[in-house]
């Protein structure tokens, strides 16, 4: 047993008896609602190991139960073997009588949990705490981060934040609300056309902003930093305060004046000092919307930004195999630092948009896995590699799913699960639907070939994407629960998979935006953004339709005329090896 992460839970525990408590909660939240914060809101991880953006654990004096969905159960096994007597449960089948008694009380950290969080813990007592029980025992707590501040340019955005924020504050108006309370600092980056680097690999300013007819304040840690940009709204100073004041100006506001807050679940604190408001529910916060349908701009240098990523991914691909052909040992975190230096060989690139998921054999089951740089599997000629990564870069954020081949076996199984996944993707791509449309409605493509076979996947088919912002944006998304109608403009992933546990894992994604099918302005379609050859050695090519094969002759076309000229002869000899091999049974 781990000995520094037994002090850690023994540490936390000891001060139940001071705070009167009989168990403590610890959400994978931070206090601006991300699942994946700054470093030094990672409580979860620092108490338990588990590094999955969600997940909530209730420490007892005696065990630890995590509570998560089912994308991170394998993952949460594997990470949570050092703090004692443990136990992972899928939240859809947590109940709480099971785990606590109406004596038991619970502690609990309001301005980080979310009243959606807390319901599952309904009828129990629990008591709201002033101070965050970790921070008190986490004595290397990273500090609040405090990078620089920068203007997002408009040729970029395509959009002055003048324009954005007048379009919200008339959207506001006509519904005749007083107040646009933006909780996610993704809404405020977006609306004043600002980024930083708070966040490893979401380029934001960490942040709140109340926002009204009569000012616009916005509220940060280290808030000189904003200042010196000089934010204005028709020429009048946009007022920036300490975090620390925040609360103050909330408390100001008029008992029963209207308010809206971004639809994403803020924290229990928030909604309790706003009670005093009327807030408003019913309407969807326009920085949420108006964020979501990017604008021509947007869409053209998003397309930009996916050519120069699949030029690093292929590359990457191919020097893979390079290393494994000359005997070389390469790791999974090797392939996560492959990916980084090819990127950063391209245009605008920036940073990683999320830290890649490199899954070798049985680790590719793991749907969110990320290797561990001291302790990763070691590539064998024989399995096969999932590999899902994406690049922050000016103008756009990717995000793309691939497997690989290692050697020259794969089972029949293991061509049945990627060709059924590849027929889903391919049929959510080609769809043609009609405004109004959600979500819901389409997840069903992508799993019927799945479901057929008594297969499926534990996950959403498809999620928001934003613009140098964060790689999963709502409101947008497509799965069985999405009530959120598509509209124009809209980027959104589409990634079916199947995992097999410790086997395999089949992840196939790419990104596309919403458009108008051309003359006909009813219908709606996806158009790709995407650009990389599927796994040509994982198909049983006598399972694709008609369609199928259209779609792939089609979809290689852009392949071969945009991405090809721009590789290496050595990356361009592979991408032409792959697509040639499919190309052949179409």
């Amino acid at each position: 047993m781990d000995r520094e992460n037994t002090g850690k839970v023994d540490a936390l525990r000891s001060l139940y008896k001071q705070y009167g408590l009989s168990c403590y909660l610890i959400s994978s939240n931070d206090e601006y609602g991300s699942m994946i914060g700054a470093e030094y809101s990672a409580r979860l991880r620092y108490i338990t190991g588990f590094s999955g953006s969600y997940g909530i654990a209730a420490v007892f004096q005696d065990k630890l139960v995590l509570i998560t969905d089912s994308r991170y159960l394998l993952q949460a096994e594997k990470e949570m073997h050092d703090v004692g007597t443990y136990e992972v449960i899928e939240q859809n089948v947590f109940v709480s009588s099971n785990y606590f008694s109406h004596t038991d009380v619970i502690g609990y950290d309001a301005s980080v949990m979310s009243s959606g969080q807390l319901a599952i813990f309904d009828e129990l007592n629990l008591v709201p705490l002033e101070k965050n029980l970790v921070d008190i025992v986490w004595h290397d707590q990273p500090k609040h981060p405090s990078s620089e501040v920068f203007l997002y340019e408009e040729k970029y955005s395509g959009e002055s934040s003048d324009s954005k924020i007048y379009r919200c504050l008339e959207y506001i108006k006509q519904f005749s609300i007083q107040y646009l309370f933006i909780y996610d600092p993704i809404s405020v980056n977006w609306l004043l056309n600002i980024r930083a680097r708070d966040l490893c690999n979401t380029p934001v300013l960490l942040c709140h902003a109340l926002i009204s007819a009569s000012s616009i304040i916005v509220f940060t840690y280290y808030p000189e930093r904003l200042r010196n940009v000089n934010l204005t709204y028709k020429d009048t100073d946009i007022i920036v305060e300490d975090i620390s004041d925040m609360y103050s100006y909330l408390d100001k506001i008029k008992e029963g004046s209207s308010i809206i807050i971004d639809s994403q679940p803020y924290s229990e604190l928030i909604e309790r000092t706003l009670s005093k408001c009327k807030i408003v529910s019913n309407i969807p916060s326009p920085s949420v919307i108006f964020k979501a349908e990017k604008n021509e701009v947007e869409i053209s240098t998003a397309k930009q930004c996916h050519i120069e990523d699949a030029v690093a991914v292929i590359e990457t691909f191919t020097d893979i195999y390079k290393a494994l052909a000359c005997g070389e040992r390469v790791r999974e975190f090797d392939v996560s630092q492959m990916l980084i230096a090819n990127r950063q060989k391209r245009v605008n690139y920036v940073c990683e948009s999320f830290d890649a998921i490199c899954g070798y054999g049985g680790n590719g089951a793991m749907i969110h896995y990320r290797p561990d740089p001291y302790d990763s599997a070691l590539l064998q000629s024989d399995g096969i590699l999932l590999i899902d990564s994406g690049g922050q870069y000016l103008g756009g954020t990717t995000d793309v799913t691939r497997n690989l081949v290692l050697g020259d076996f794969v089972t029949e199984e293991q061509k049945l699960a990627y060709t059924k996944v590849l027929k889903g993707h391919i049929s959510l791509a080609n769809v043609y639907f009609t405004h109004g449309t959600c979500g819901l409605h389409l997840d069903i493509l992508a799993r019927q070939f799945l479901l057929r076979s008594g297969m499926t996947y534990g996950h959403g088919t498809g999620h928001g994407v934003g613009n140098f912002l964060c790689v999963h944006e709502g409101p947008q998304s497509i799965s069985p629960v999405s009530k959120i109608s598509l509209k124009e403009g809209m980027i959104l992933s589409n990634e079916p998979g199947f995992y097999k546990e410790g086997e395999f894992g089949i992840r196939i994604e790419n990104l596309c935006y919403v458009t108008c099918v051309e003359n006909s302005s009813s219908l709606l379609k996806f158009e790709q953004l995407t650009m990389l050859p599927y796994c040509a050695a994982l198909i049983q090519f006598d399972l694709l339709s008609y369609e199928d094969k259209a779609y792939l002759r089609d979809y290689y076309k852009s392949i071969v005329n945009i991405i090809l000229p721009r590789l290496s002869s050595r990356a361009a000899t592979w991408c032409e090896k792959e697509i040639k091999d499919t190309l052949a049974h179409c």
